[in-house]
């Protein structure tokens, strides 16, 4: 599955997510079928919504291992995009 805005996502529950070298933000179940097996992605994790706004991120995918500068960076670019509660 794989949604298509935030809005159509339960609040308080995990979702994953990637966003991908062209900066899509994919959020849905499964990371390796988010990703279709393209052999590079910009960041995966998991995130949870607020009334439709991410509350909650983290950086386990179990593959993919950002650094803390790499989630950091994700981060203040989903604020920047107003997908963030501050």
């Amino acid at each position: 599955i794989i949604y298509n805005s935030l809005s159509d996502l339960k609040q308080d529950q995990l979702y994953d997510f990637i966003i991908d070298i062209d900066g899509d933000l994919i959020i849905g179940k499964g990371h390796f079928k988010l990703n279709k097996k393209r052999k590079e992605l910009y960041f995966a994790g998991r995130l949870k919504i607020k009334n439709g706004k991410i509350c909650y991120i983290d950086s386990d995918s179990g593959h993919y291992i950002p650094t803390e500068k790499e989630t950091n960076d994700v981060i203040q670019l989903l604020k920047e995009l107003n997908y963030f509660i501050s």
